[in-house]
């Protein structure tokens, strides 16, 4: 707030005293709270059609991922720069580093995967996982023993991509006795990456969501939301 500095002491003490409680005073009152000011700024931003856009205008590039230092094109791993006509709200966790040092994640990649061949097909899911692409329409399950690296493979995925990834709800790919809440799809809206955690033994696949989610529409809402696409 605009206390009243040591330059004003040719002020009375008096009016110094009644300029600096009026002015915090008023301060205080323009911003009775963050939410509220906010919601100023939101509402008098709604009436400027140059502030307008559509929600289908944004994040509509699948084969480039935004980074902190730039955006990668995916197709050729060119570097270029952030480019806000692109409308992309989303970024990942980690810069983009083509030079980076990747001898202890081929370690590590071969400790948990021996089998070359699958090693192969691993990587070419996770770098198809980091695209917006929808064209193979999959959902990828990976099995084996406990500890055997599948959930830190994962995690890593997640932590790198940021804004693109998440971590789904238990049980949403799941067969349930009873409807589940929508609120739970809506969380994937715009996601690249959706993992989720281990199944038990006698879960059972819900094969119409799993073809729903991995399609280019699903319908879901927020909480106490209308439906949205």
């Amino acid at each position: 707030p605009p206390y009243i500095t040591s330059e004003d002491n040719d002020l009375p003490e008096l009016r110094r005293r009644r300029v600096s409680v009026q002015t915090i005073y008023k301060w205080l009152n323009d911003k009775a709270s963050e939410t509220s000011f906010y919601a100023k700024i939101l509402k008098d931003a709604s009436v400027l059609s140059e502030l307008h856009i559509q929600l289908e205008q944004l994040d509509t590039h699948p084969l480039l991922l935004n980074c902190p230092n730039g955006i990668v094109d995916l197709t050729s791993g060119r570097q270029l720069d952030h480019d806000r006509n692109k409308y992309l709200t989303q970024v990942t966790a980690v810069k983009y580093d083509p030079n980076a040092d990747q001898s202890k994640v081929m370690l590590q990649h071969k400790l948990c995967q021996p089998d070359e061949e699958k090693r192969e097909f691993e990587s070419k899911v996770f770098g198809y996982g980091i695209t917006g692409s929808i064209g193979q329409q999959e959902v990828y399950l990976m099995y084996g023993p406990a500890n055997n690296g599948k959930s830190t493979w994962g995690d890593a995925v997640v932590d790198v991509l940021g804004d693109y990834a998440v971590n789904a709800n238990e049980g949403i790919f799941e067969k349930a006795r009873s409807a589940k809440h929508p609120t739970e799809i809506h969380r994937l809206k715009g996601a690249r990456w959706v993992q989720h955690g281990e199944m038990e033994d006698d879960a059972r696949l819900d094969a119409k969501r799993c073809k729903m989610l991995t399609k280019n529409k699903s319908v879901a809402r927020a909480m106490c939301k209308d439906f949205t696409e």
